[in-house]
């Protein structure tokens, strides 16, 4: 945020939207401090992806999903079922 000088409260365009920046991530999973700083990431909700006017034919999308569970869950024992089905279709649990 500091290389593009705004802070919280200000607007940035995405497309043909406008969004308010509510927030900063401190941490992307997978990702260097590095690479954020040369490529500033920016999340917004999946319902308005389609809206901003960005996605057409060769646009790169990206579909990712973090998800914390109660430390007391077994995580491999919940997806173990699913494992297969998922990494069939490419997705990474």
């Amino acid at each position: 945020m500091i290389q593009y000088n705004v802070e919280h409260g200000d607007s940035i365009r995405v497309g043909k939207m406008g969004f308010e920046i509510i927030g900063t991530i401190k941490q992307i999973p997978g990702q260097s401090s590095i690479q954020g700083g040369i490529a500033p990431v920016v999340y917004i909700p999946y319902e308005y992806i389609y809206p901003t006017g960005l996605v057409q034919k060769g646009s790169r999308i990206n579909y990712k999903s973090y998800n914390q569970c109660h430390p007391d869950i077994d995580t491999n024992k919940l997806w173990a079922p699913l494992a297969n089905t998922t990494q069939h279709k490419g997705y990474d649990v």
